[in-house]
């Protein structure tokens, strides 16, 4: 494959092959160049569901999708979401996949109280093209672990300390040493106030109650003594 600027030329007389450094050869008129392009190369490619899917209600899957197109010489691909009808309630995880084969995983949320049915054939997602550096990707997962490893001049901070001595009381000493290791190793993991520990809405908790009827109770007054 060469750049479409860097295309050889056909001459009128049909037998000089004019090359980009505007050297000749002799095509003794005959000339057959099987050039693809870069410019026509497909990057982008639909995905489709093979089979028909059935999603639970507040579930996800993980199922094999076809490329649709010839991507056997891309190894590497982005997936997304395919906004369309059929995906309105579906949440598409992005993600890098090899294409190369025909078929790559795709997963799959149903965010509804419903359950979602996808008929074979089905477009759910795109797949483009893309450059993965391996090399900086390595990079940046061991600068991450020298950022989140223990440092043992680190102290447990004040907020965990009432948590790290009830925690503590039938632990014997090495067991403290290390829980006081692991509190400070995930010490961004706890709520530092009641303020900061967010919300999330893209699936919804359900609890099950099976066949009982709902029940209905008077309110009644607290006492204001004792418990």
């Amino acid at each position: 494959m060469i750049p479409s600027e860097l295309r050889p030329e056909i001459k009128k007389n049909n037998t000089k092959l004019c090359l980009p450094d505007e050297s000749f050869i002799d095509t003794l008129g005959y000339v057959y160049l099987p050039l693809q392009i870069e410019s026509q190369i497909e990057s982008v490619f639909k995905v489709s569901i093979t089979e028909k899917i059935t999603i639970p209600p507040n579930t996800e899957v993980i199922t094999s999708c076809a490329i649709k197109g010839d991507a056997s010489s891309i190894m590497n691909a982005m997936t997304q979401s395919l906004p369309s009808k059929h995906t309105d309630n579906l949440l598409i995880a992005k993600a890098v996949v090899d294409p190369s084969c025909g078929q790559i995983p795709i997963r799959m949320a149903n965010i509804t109280d419903f359950e979602q049915i996808i008929q074979p054939d089905t477009h759910v997602a795109i797949c483009e093209a893309v450059e993965v550096n391996f090399d900086s990707a390595h990079s940046d997962i061991n600068k991450l672990m020298n950022v989140t490893s223990f440092d043992k001049a680190k102290e447990i901070p004040s907020r965990l300390t009432d948590l790290l001595e009830r925690s503590s009381k039938l632990l014997n000493e090495d067991q403290i040493s290390q829980l006081d290791k692991l509190l400070i190793k995930y010490d961004t993991t706890f709520s530092k106030n009641k303020s900061d520990l967010g919300r999330a809405s893209a699936i919804k908790h359900t609890i099950s109650t099976g066949n009982a009827k709902p029940i209905k109770q008077a309110p009644r007054r607290l006492r204001l003594w004792g418990h």
